[in-house]
């Protein structure tokens, strides 16, 4: 989907309507027609004692997936020795959000990002495919970046949450 609209496009002007979030110190993006809805995680899935990898959304399975540790072991690929930190390490009363997606046809994905994610047209001049060489999973799943200049060169990492 990400990957074909990069591709295809010639206009300069083009932009991939995106959702941005926060999960540790990294910004991830998705495209907005992916995502089902956002709202505050109910609190079962902020108890890190309380692991699951699914979740009841409207009488369906909701599969789990655990952005936090996928941003660990990107950060650890990369030999980054700096301690990672989330709005969790600062406040112990930090509230995490929930966003459901529907990337497969049949199947919703979840998972909890550290703030409130906003939308963001990104230029698609911007976005090019992932040129750090990770482990397999992890290149898998952050498939492009995108460095936006007139945003003080922030770095978003775009997800492609069908490999996952």
């Amino acid at each position: 989907m990400l990957a074909s609209l990069v591709s295809q496009s010639n206009e300069p002007s083009q932009t991939c309507h995106s959702i941005v979030f926060r999960v540790l110190d990294q910004f991830l993006a998705l495209p907005i027609d992916v995502i089902v809805k956002v709202s505050r995680a109910p609190e079962y899935l902020e108890n890190p004692e309380l692991k699951s990898d699914f979740m009841m959304f409207n009488d369906q399975f909701v599969k789990l997936i655990n952005l936090h540790d996928l941003v660990r072991r990107f950060h650890s690929s990369q030999s980054n020795s700096s301690r990672l930190k989330s709005s969790r390490d600062v406040s112990t009363t930090a509230k995490q959000f929930l966003i459901l997606t529907k990337v497969h046809a049949q199947h919703l994905s979840g998972f909890c990002v550290d703030d409130v994610p906003y939308m963001l047209d990104v230029p698609v001049s911007s976005i090019h495919p992932f040129p750090i060489p990770t482990s397999k999973h992890i290149s898998e799943v952050l498939s492009h970046v995108a460095i936006l200049s007139d945003h003080k060169n922030k770095t978003i990492f775009l997800l492609n949450l069908k490999n996952i």
